[in-house]
């Protein structure tokens, strides 16, 4: 909920080769995709009933003067199903966010911190359809300790020149392949 962070941040990473996401991040829509009427529009954006996985820019809407919050600044991306908005105002990204805004991402290594942040493929896709060399992130809700050291475990086996490989094998060899919580997180 930085004011320096806007949503123009999230697909300024063409002059990168490494991006990191710490954030939350869920898997949505699932039984949307079940009883979706096709007199709404295209339904596509659900992936049959898989959902999507969406990441939480920590950005939120503004309020218009009656009071209400103002969708006026997202409202092509709301349409476009680039953008989801909590009922609370928070904006979440959707895996179209990043297909639409993002440049080629040439082997750019992309960790998702966040959960469920590879529940499925379909955040992950968007980060590979641009390019990107490689994408990790975690199968459930993780705990916030796991994530923080396996994250770190694993920056740090890439900045000794372990190959990504080896670097998640180490990770895994030190704090556990998961976090070890009721719904284990793998990352």
């Amino acid at each position: 909920l930085d004011d320096a962070v806007s949503l123009a941040d999230f697909a300024d990473l063409a002059s990168i080769g490494y991006a990191h996401f710490s954030t939350h991040g869920d898997q949505y829509f699932e039984d949307l995709a079940v009883s979706w009427d096709e007199a709404l529009g295209p339904g596509d954006f659900l992936q049959g009933s898989r959902g999507l996985v969406l990441m939480d820019s920590g950005l939120a809407l503004g309020f218009a003067p009656s009071g209400a919050l103002d969708y006026s600044a997202i409202e092509d991306d709301l349409v476009a199903k680039r953008i989801a908005v909590t009922a609370g105002g928070r904006l979440l990204l959707t895996p179209a966010f990043f297909d639409y805004y993002l440049p080629s991402l040439p082997s750019t290594l992309v960790v998702l911190s966040s959960c469920r942040s590879s529940y499925n493929d379909s955040l992950l896709n968007a980060f590979l359809r641009k390019g990107a060399g490689a994408v990790v992130g975690f199968s459930d809700s993780v705990s916030v300790d796991y994530a923080f050291a396996a994250t770190g475990s694993l920056v740090s086996g890439l900045l000794a020149d372990q190959s990504l490989e080896d670097a998640l094998a180490d990770t895994g060899a030190t704090l556990g392949p998961e976090d070890g919580d009721a719904t284990p997180a793998f990352i």
